[in-house]
């Protein structure tokens, strides 16, 4: 809980800091505001004071107005950037934080159900079936292995729409094989960017696996670092025609019949190419393998 502290203290810092921003930037349109009214006020006759009388020699001031405005001009184009990158982290912290608070409610449910599986354990000891106790515990334990996994990622985001995926309606009947080696802490992807690659690739491999019994509903997630590059494979048990494989990115393509589809891995592809990545998919003993490949930070393009 005291990271989300740390986070909404953060936030009201950004905040304050946005605020003053806005104040300066508002300041200083004002004074150029007045500074233009003042000088056609009083520019021989021309502006909004009709009939004013001029000020001695004031022409020779306009080089000096030009070089203030473009000068406050400058200064505007800054603080509006300043103002865009401070919009954008805050965005960014934003999701971050949600995604901190989803990872607790997901596990604070976790728990509730452990507390619940401990319960039917102690039921079937009660009844003196300590075969099925057995039984139960193995089945369980596979599940709770799998969950246990996502604890590698140090990214919360990114482990908190894995274990979305995995506890949903869907993952409930699906077996994870996870293999984290990378913990993705330095992966160059916005919490955004990481929300939608990992979010498309696990959605789409839910939607393929969902359509066979349950002993073929198998999803892989392997996270690894290899000669620079952060490797990021999703595979689910399946098969995609090889006609229509090297259009599976473009948009509006599918091979399911949705009222919305063709957009998923679409946005996955803008995201990697944004990133200088590289993604691809391939078939091999029946199932189908999504690399994504991102290159580390300071890596050549």
């Amino acid at each position: 809980m005291s990271d989300m502290q740390e986070n909404d203290s953060e936030l009201n810092k950004r905040k304050k800091e946005l605020e003053g921003l806005l104040r300066s930037i508002l300041l200083y349109v004002a004074f150029m505001l007045f500074l233009i009214v003042f000088i056609f006020a009083f520019d021989a006759g021309v502006g909004p004071i009709n009939g004013a009388r001029p000020l001695p020699e004031i022409t020779k001031y306009i080089p000096l107005v030009i070089v203030i405005a473009l000068a406050g001009l400058l200064y505007l184009i800054v603080k509006t950037q300043r103002l865009q990158r401070i919009l954008i982290e805050t965005m960014e912290q934003n999701q971050q934080l949600d995604s901190a608070k989803r990872t607790v409610t997901i596990y604070r449910n976790n728990q509730h159900e452990f507390l619940n599986q401990l319960s039917v354990i102690y039921g079937f000891v009660q009844l003196n079936k300590p075969e099925m106790a057995l039984e139960y515990i193995r089945s369980y334990n596979i599940r709770f292995r799998q969950s246990m996994n996502v604890t590698k990622i140090n990214r919360p985001e990114i482990s908190a729409i894995v274990v979305n995926k995995m506890t949903g309606d869907i993952g409930d009947t699906v077996a994870f094989r996870l293999d984290i080696q990378d913990d993705l802490t330095h992966l160059p992807l916005s919490p955004a960017d990481a929300v939608c690659v990992f979010g498309n690739l696990l959605q789409n491999a839910l939607e393929e696996v969902v359509g066979y019994e349950e002993e073929k509903r198998i999803i892989e997630i392997e996270c690894a670092i290899e000669a620079g590059w952060h490797r990021i494979r999703i595979s689910n048990y399946g098969f995609i025609d090889e006609e229509v494989i090297d259009k599976i990115f473009d948009y509006g393509f599918s091979t399911r019949k949705k009222e919305i589809s063709g957009v998923g891995l679409a946005l996955v592809k803008k995201i990697v190419n944004r990133h200088n990545g590289r993604i691809s998919v391939r078939q091999q003993d029946q199932m189908v393998h999504f690399l994504v490949e991102i290159p580390q930070k300071g890596m050549p393009d």
